[in-house]
């Protein structure tokens, strides 16, 4: 019965603890979302990425022996 007082008596506090953390956590992922630099940096790592990928395989299929 102790346990339970206890959990009762800190249920509220923690419940809003966590709500506050979703908040803050959804937030965060519509700031990411609708950051146009961040969109930006992003395509360009993928650009480079692409070119890099397509550079090997050019390079594996023209000096294969």
């Amino acid at each position: 019965k102790l346990e339970l007082l206890v959990l009762k008596s800190s249920f509220d506090h923690e419940v809003r603890e966590i709500q506050i953390s979703g908040r803050t956590l959804r937030l965060a992922v519509l700031e990411v979302k609708q950051s146009e630099p961040l969109a930006r940096i992003l395509q360009a790592i993928l650009h480079i990425g692409n070119y890099c990928k397509h550079s090997i395989c050019v390079q594996n299929c023209l000096f294969r022996p």
